[in-house]
């Protein structure tokens, strides 16, 4: 590949103007990185530790990356921004949380009952506004049915706009009031069964005792079982323990007074 010269626009921060422009001819772009030409290109900076970026054609260039890879020309200009790391890691670190900022956000629990309630209401809103466009197509449809009734003794011209308004109720009732009944019936099925369901649970939990208590009367009762068999095992022992010492007694009695008698005789 052939040489190629870079125009290097240096821009240090804080400042708005640049610092100074330099250019570079680079024979092997091949086998020169971003990297190494930045340590050319300055070195100070680098055994600072600052920031040193290029950026051409609007994109950052990677350390790692090949010129020839970059999509440079033959001559290609680089803006240069040089600035201090610290500085710039440390504004990216987001700021510690102030005391009021916690104390506003503590209570957790009551924003949370605070907008399920919010929801709640939201919720219901549209279906009070069925519920009441529903109730009005029901008195709608009643009066027209009594108008129906008296159809012989209205005038013409009120009959003409009974006729009017049955139109206009019959396209209310079958675009508007329609879907809402269906909503409206959608919605009590679905608190029936919620209902139904917590029902059921509540009766599963006053069938089931609690566990802890079925097993702290079980623990006991056992623990006073090895009581009892432990006290009554011990009970035999000692008995026969006491009667064997006293047959012992009882022998050792009859031999002495054995052995005396014969030496009386003697």
């Amino acid at each position: 590949m052939d040489p190629i010269t870079l125009h290097f626009n240096i821009f240090q921060a804080g400042s708005g103007d640049g610092e100074g422009r330099q250019s570079l001819q680079v024979d092997d772009p091949r086998s020169t990185t971003v990297l190494a030409l930045k340590h050319h290109l300055f070195p100070d900076a680098m055994e600072a530790r600052r920031s040193v970026r290029f950026i051409a054609s609007g994109r950052i260039l990677q350390d790692a990356a090949l010129l020839e890879k970059c999509g440079l020309g033959r001559e290609s200009h680089i803006h240069v921004s040089i600035s201090d790391q610290t500085r710039a890691t440390g504004s990216q670190q987001t700021p510690p949380m102030s005391p009021e900022f916690r104390a506003t956000t503590s209570p957790a629990g009551a924003c949370d009952t605070q907008a399920s309630d919010s929801a709640a209401s939201e919720e219901l809103w549209p279906y009070v506004g069925r519920f009441l466009g529903l109730a009005l197509l029901a008195i709608g449809g009643l009066l027209f049915h009594v108008a129906w009734q008296k159809r012989r003794q209205l005038s013409m011209h009120t009959s003409q706009m009974a006729c009017i308004a049955a139109a206009v109720w019959v396209y209310a009732l079958l675009c508007h009031g329609l879907p809402a009944f269906i909503q409206v019936v959608a919605l009590l099925l679905r608190c029936s069964m919620f209902l139904e369901s917590k029902g059921r649970a509540g009766s599963a939990e006053t069938r089931c005792p609690s566990p802890s208590a079925s097993q702290t009367d079980s623990v006991a009762v056992d623990a006073s079982s090895t009581r009892v068999a432990s006290v009554t095992t011990m009970r035999p022992l000692s008995e026969a323990l006491e009667s064997t010492a006293r047959a012992r007694s009882l022998s050792g009695t009859e031999n002495v007074s054995a052995a005396a008698g014969g030496g009386s005789s003697i």
